[in-house]
């Protein structure tokens, strides 16, 4: 069966696609996705029979703006048939794909021997190294994110009109130089963690190729952006969704570049607390602002019982999602997908 047959005036085979245009346009779009679903779904007809169909599906996802859509509801059932055939596409792509499989095994590799500086081989078993410290760095991201963001709004008192730096300078050596010494403690941890955060920037890459970006169109899925060694602005740290109470997003978050970011505030206390005049308590100042509830642009409500990113164990997480694409040919991470976008 050729897809021409279905869509009739767009041929799966064209060199450049041709949709119908208008509300026409837009009409035929959801009468063809429908058909199209049902017939997969439950006539049970293989994908295969519609030649690439991932190619129209994500020529449509351009064209159609599915997010937008989405998010404004319009247009329920052809977004919902056009996700669910998308979700099916992309996981037949990338379900056992050895690329996936050996980089999610060089992944795990690099977390094992997270701290390691002995350079040594051998040691143990892979596999529970990897899940050790990925619980040490999830403990890293606790420690330094609750501060940075909670200890700290407190500490800087954002709320109360005529807060003083030397009040401040106050708090801050009185409440919190275990804090600051810790955060500078992990500081240097963080800066090991670029293997981590890269591998796993390898496996986001790889399916990006071998679903040719249809997933990035899918509402509800999104990648986290690796950004090397470049510092993250403050402004990207959080997933929105995890603080609107939804889960993660992004399966994979690099926890590397955000510890990095909030690591980069012990200086500037430490500045702040011995007094040096040289604007580290306005920069901190703005930085809390960010990062806290009380942005003028971002009205995000943090509260200080959850977790900063909506979610505890999230390097731990990361890890089961590795093992699943290294030795479950990514099942589980398909399914999860699912929720993701249908929740």
């Amino acid at each position: 069966m050729n897809f021409a047959i279905v869509y009739g005036t767009y041929s799966i085979h064209a060199t450049t696609p041709t949709f119908p245009q208008g509300n026409c346009g837009a009409s035929v779009h959801a009468d063809v996705i429908a058909t199209v679903a049902s017939l997969v779904f439950y006539v049970d007809v293989k994908l295969e029979e519609f030649g690439d169909l991932g190619v129209v599906l994500r020529e449509l996802g351009d064209s159609e703006k599915i997010r937008k859509r989405s998010k404004t509801g319009s247009d329920g059932s052809f977004v919902q048939h056009w996700t669910c055939l998308s979700l099916v596409t992309v996981s037949r792509w990338c379900l056992n794909n050895g690329l996936i499989e050996r980089y999610a095994h060089h992944a795990i590799d690099r977390l094992s021997k997270f701290g390691d500086s002995s350079g040594r081989t051998n040691t143990g078993d892979l596999d529970e190294k990897a899940l050790d410290n990925a619980g040490t760095i999830d403990k890293y991201f606790k420690t330094t994110s609750e501060f940075c963001v909670y200890g700290l709004s407190a500490a800087f008192n954002l709320r109360q009109v005529g807060m003083t730096e030397e009040h401040v300078r106050e708090v801050l050596a009185r409440d919190h130089e275990g804090d600051i010494a810790n955060i500078e403690r992990i500081s240097a941890a963080a800066n090991q963690m670029e293997d981590i955060d890269r591998a796993i920037s390898y496996i986001n890459e790889t399916i990006k190729i071998v679903d040719r970006q249809l997933s990035q169109h899918i509402p509800g899925l999104s990648f986290d952006e690796f950004k090397g060694m470049d510092p993250m602005p403050l402004d990207q740290f959080f997933d929105l969704s995890a603080i609107e109470g939804k889960l993660i997003t992004p399966q994979f978050v690099f926890l590397r570049q955000r510890l990095q970011l909030l690591c980069s505030l012990a200086p500037k206390l430490r500045d702040i607390m011995d007094g040096r005049g040289n604007g580290a308590y306005k920069e901190i100042l703005e930085s809390m602002k960010t990062l806290s509830d009380t942005g003028h642009e971002r009205r995000v409500r943090l509260d200080p019982v959850r977790p900063v990113m909506g979610q505890r164990h999230v390097m731990e997480r990361q890890l089961w999602r590795l093992q699943d694409l290294r030795d479950g040919g990514g099942f589980g991470y398909s399914i999860e997908r699912f929720f993701l976008a249908l929740a």
